[in-house]
């Protein structure tokens, strides 16, 4: 069952994170990948991924309570 909008974020399901590629790796671990445009963030810096507090879904699940 949901419940209200995930405060993480914003409802959207997605958060954006540095590019693993080219933003989080010293340089010599990519030497092997030609210059020019990122193939993960294509030169933008962050990619989008699911938000790891709802999973992608935009809202917090809640547990159904017993009666």
């Amino acid at each position: 069952m949901y419940g209200r909008e995930c405060t993480h974020c914003a409802g959207s399901g997605k958060r954006l994170v540095d590019c693993p590629y080219c933003r989080e790796t010293d340089a010599f671990e990519h030497d092997n990948l030609t210059p020019g445009e990122c193939i993960a963030c294509h030169n933008a810096g962050c990619v989008d991924i699911a938000c790891p507090f709802c999973h992608g879904s935009g809202y917090f699940h809640e547990a159904a309570k017993a009666m």
